[in-house]
């Protein structure tokens, strides 16, 4: 069980709440950082390595919790204006079910929260040279959060005054503007290809809308992932390429993405198998089904992932 925690106020921590503004502003950069597939990577099956490896051990209980608590679709779809620029588009879903137990209390209350994002950016390459590649991007986020709290004791319900419509049961809405760079190195050979890519997203907004004392929340943060990947063919014979797909990455935290995420870096690396459909559709390039784990921060643990559109 977590003690206060808000989804994306996993965030916090007693003496019992932050300041109101600052945790809607954790909550909404914690969410950019989340709905970001390629910077931290949600399944099924999740699991800690440690725990299966070495039982007696004990492992990041509280980590694994929280990656079993949170449920994260994301849809992307992306529109190729030409050769050289794109629009990029996802709409994500984010919500975690988790009892809450206040300081002194023995029942737990039940709390749900919910996210839902709309974002779309503008990419085109600024500078191409042999195999690398730098591209920048301007875009925004359209956030709306909701929070549903049920009081299951008479001694929460006598607190309910000091948090009702503040941090429980609350709607909140937010702004944000997302500027980005990118620099890959993409080289092909024999077995496959390798690609080394750094990209830098920094963000911020405003809230508007909601319960009034959702409004003054100002998030902003950035981060920066550093990764190296390695697509490796199988049997070329076969009618559908197959290819092993590995990856390792390390991203780095700032702004209330840093307090969101209790760190300022994290590690994400994994590896699985990979189909090539541009033979039987236009629609994306590649399927898959591999294994993740993320080291350093509040979600550390391991899951089975689906791949979709692998670079």
């Amino acid at each position: 069980m977590k003690k206060l925690g808000l989804l994306f106020f996993f965030l916090f921590s007693t003496p019992l709440f932050a300041t109101v503004k600052k945790a809607y502003e954790e909550s909404f950069a914690s969410s950019v950082v989340i709905s970001d597939s390629d910077v931290v990577r949600f399944g099924f099956g999740n699991f800690d390595p440690v725990n299966i490896l070495e039982p007696l051990s004990g492992g990041n209980d509280e980590s694994l919790d929280l990656r079993r608590q949170l449920q994260v679709f994301a849809l992307p779809y992306t529109f190729q204006l030409d050769e050289e620029s794109r629009i990029n588009t996802h709409v994500s879903y984010i919500s975690q079910s988790q009892e809450v137990l206040f300081d002194n209390l023995i029942i737990p209350d039940d709390s749900n929260d919910k996210i839902f994002t709309a974002y779309a950016d503008y990419e085109t390459s600024l500078y191409r040279y042999d195999n690398w590649l730098l591209e920048g991007n301007i875009g925004a986020h359209i956030m709306h959060y909701d929070n549903v709290h049920d009081y299951n004791s008479a001694e929460s319900r006598a607190l309910k005054s000091g948090v009702e419509g503040i941090y429980f049961n609350t709607t909140a809405n937010s702004l944000l503007a997302d500027f980005g760079l990118t620099l890959s190195r993409k080289k092909k050979s024999r077995w496959g290809h390798w690609l080394a890519k750094s990209s830098y997203n920094h963000f911020f907004g405003k809230g508007f809308g909601g319960d009034e004392t959702t409004r003054d929340a100002t998030p902003s943060g950035w981060y920066f992932a550093n990764s190296i990947r390695a697509t490796i063919k199988l049997d070329q014979k076969l009618k559908h390429t197959e290819s092993i797909y590995l990856k390792f990455q390390r991203v780095d935290l700032g702004g209330d993405a840093r307090s969101a995420f209790s760190t300022g870096h994290y590690y994400e690396y994994g590896g699985g198998l990979l189909i090539d459909t541009r033979p039987w559709t236009s629609w994306f390039d590649n399927i898959g089904i591999g294994l993740h784990y993320n080291e350093g921060s509040v979600l550390s643990g391991g899951s089975i992932v689906i791949y979709f559109n692998e670079e």
